[in-house]
């Protein structure tokens, strides 16, 4: 089977190598050597680069991220300017051409058109700089503290469409970022580790999607996350909005790029799960996401309009065993809840049924999340664990787990050390917000989401649509619930379900499409 994936290629070639050996081919291989393990490795190292490939006088090297790619060309042309500036005679000079797109994986080699763009642009790249495709500059946005120049559109070697290029300028670190002459929306200025909110009209509205997470550890780098663009019926990013009297509050949510699933060191280590990976970049599309999970009073109203069949059986935990049990329903879960706490006991069609009704009653493409946007709103800008950072005993202050209320109760439970005062479900809303204004996304209920499963990202799609292929006989639920183990919860976390299962642990939350 072929494995393909999106990824941000990075060539770099020393400039006149071949004229270099023809002079001195001992000292040539020893500056290339001392250029290799003094600065090329330790920054591909730094920001997370894999070489896949080498040729002697070149280097073709694999990134998750594009500002990854950028930052460490950056930094490896800059410490060859000073090695140049130090000793002018003897110091190599590199070309670094990124593109980002599509690849073809076989054992540890990549191929396809996005490692021939790469190679294409670095042969004709300014040595000294690092050229972008216009693809990889779109992506790149204004992530980072670097100025680029349109070079303008070039004809590859065997590319058969012209690629638009962007150079960087050299020699203007740390200055502020200025718009390209291509434009592009504008972005605020980032201060790290902090996000900046700004309120507007009273709503919890970004300026901008920053690149560091709401209580951001300082040693963590932010996910790369598309700054805000405008969106259908001027509705910034965040804004809040109700299509109906009694409908959901819906957060609309401006897209971006999402680097999603765990890293694999982490699964390595076991932090997180092999279903996890391997890790993708994928664009999210303009969408809005449901403020809230679907509460038991919105789901009576669908129950009441329709003829739907509400639940008759749950697995539910009573007696301290957990088994299916009759008479069981999300109105009778088997522990107590108010109109107000999200639904349980429903099935993924109890949810797919819930946004067709929806979406009939609004005339508005009201439908499930897919994976990939339920994770952009979980990471909320972040590319740690959790929204604010790793420490899996601060869940208490965001969301309903597994506690020490519950431990309280159950003694022999896994649960967090803190302490979020409730065993079971609490109403909807009952803790802080994330950055982007959504609620209880690691705890109270798991979600079901609209994709069927697969065990890990290989060959997912590259857009943020469900990924619908197989027999979607299960389902995939993310998120935790007021059980949840910590070590099982986290922003990438997943699970599977048959699709008509019904659990006093599982509801759901909606997503609506914001149009062209």
């Amino acid at each position: 089977m072929v494995v393909r994936r999106l990824a941000a290629v990075f060539a770099l070639d020393v400039v006149g190598y071949s004229s270099r050996m023809a002079t001195d081919e001992l000292a040539t291989l020893d500056l290339l050597n001392d250029l290799k393990t003094k600065t090329l490795i330790p920054a591909f190292e730094r920001w997370r680069g894999r070489v896949f490939k080498e040729m002697g006088d070149g280097m073709l090297v694999e990134f998750a991220s594009v500002v990854d790619a950028v930052e460490c060309g950056n930094e490896i042309q800059t410490a060859v300017r000073e090695r140049k500036a130090g000793a002018p005679d003897s110091a190599l000079s590199l070309r670094i051409g990124i593109h980002f797109g599509e690849i073809i994986v076989e054992d540890d080699d990549l191929f396809g058109d996005t490692v021939n763009i790469a190679a294409r642009i670095e042969a004709i790249a300014e040595p000294g700089s690092v050229w972008l495709s216009g693809q990889a500059h779109e992506l790149l946005g204004n992530r980072v503290n670097l100025v680029f120049e349109p070079v303008g559109p070039r004809k590859l070697k065997n590319i058969p469409t012209p690629i638009r290029l962007f150079g960087l300028s050299t020699g203007l670190e740390g200055k502020a970022r200025t718009a390209s002459a291509e434009g592009g929306v504008a972005a605020a200025k980032l201060a790290r580790p902090s996000l900046r909110l700004a309120l507007a009209g009273g709503l919890c509205a970004l300026a901008a999607i920053a690149a560091a997470a709401f209580f951001f550890l300082s040693s963590d780098k932010a996910t790369s996350v598309e700054s805000a663009k405008s969106l259908p019926e001027d509705r910034a990013h965040t804004q809040e909005f109700a299509d109906c009297e009694g409908c959901p509050k819906m957060i609309a949510i401006a897209g971006g790029h999402l680097l999603m699933g765990a890293p694999a060191d982490g699964i390595k280590a076991g932090t997180y799960t092999s279903d996890q990976g391997p890790q993708r970049l994928v664009s999210i599309a303009p969408f809005a996401v449901g403020k809230f999970e679907i509460t038991r009073r919105q789901f009576a109203a669908f129950l009441a309009d329709t003829d739907h069949q509400p639940p008759t059986k749950c697995r539910t935990w009573e007696d301290g065993s957990s088994a299916v049990r009759d008479d069981r329903s999300q109105d009778q879960p088997g522990y107590e809840q108010g109109e107000d706490h999200p639904a349980v006991c429903l099935n993924w069609h109890d949810a797919q049924a819930y946004v067709d009704w929806l979406a009939r009653k609004t005339g508005k493409s009201y439908r499930l999340l897919s994976e990939a946007e339920w994770e952009f709103v979980a990471r909320a800008g972040s590319d740690t664990r959790f929204f604010y950072g790793n420490d899996q005993n601060d869940l208490c202050r965001f969301d309903n787990i597994g506690d020490a209320t519950a431990r309280s109760r159950w003694p022999n439970w896994e649960t967090a050390d803190c302490s979020d005062g409730r065993v079971f479900t609490a109403p909807a809303g009952s803790y802080p917000a994330n950055p982007f204004g959504v609620f209880d996304v690691y705890g109270n209920v798991r979600e079901w989401v609209g994709d069927c499963w697969h065990n890990t990202f290989d060959s997912a799609p590259a857009d943020a649509k469900p990924w619908v292929t197989g027999t979607c006989k299960e389902r995939v639920v993310r998120g935790g619930s007021w059980d949840s183990k910590p070590s099982l919860v986290s922003s990438s976390g997943r699970g599977k379900l048959p699709a008509d299962h019904r659990d006093f642990l599982y509801g759901f939350r909606i997503a609506r499409d914001l149009g062209p």
